[in-house]
């Protein structure tokens, strides 16, 4: 009786471990762009982004204050929180971005396009 439910432990854990396996090695976060840039947290300012391709980039409480983001593509992109006061955004492409509480004091967004946005 023991020998039995000792097997049927073991069988249930084994089946269990591989469940857990197969998860962590098959399933994925969906992602849009395995390549895009992940600057969330980080301290980026007086930095020069321009005429970039930073599309579905991630700059979630990015400090990117005086930096020059001018003619970048920064479509589909994360600025949650992110610092861009005195950036240069001019001609950047903001399509399809989030950017709620996002600091832009004294930026320059002239002929930036914001198509899509949610702000």
């Amino acid at each position: 009786m023991i020998q039995k439910s000792l097997r049927i432990l073991l069988r249930g854990l084994l089946i269990l471990v591989l469940a857990i396996f197969m998860v962590s090695t098959i399933a994925k976060p969906v992602n849009a762009d395995d390549s895009a840039v992940n600057y969330t947290y980080s301290e980026l300012h007086d930095e020069d982004f321009s005429a970039m391709n930073l599309q579905s980039g991630v700059f979630a409480a990015a400090d990117v204050r005086n930096s020059n983001f001018a003619g970048s593509d920064l479509s589909k992109t994360i600025l949650t929180k992110a610092a861009f006061t005195n950036s240069d955004l001019s001609g950047a492409n903001l399509t399809e971005s989030l950017m709620d509480r996002v600091a832009f004091e004294k930026c320059d967004l002239s002929n930036a396009v914001l198509q899509d946005i949610v702000a």
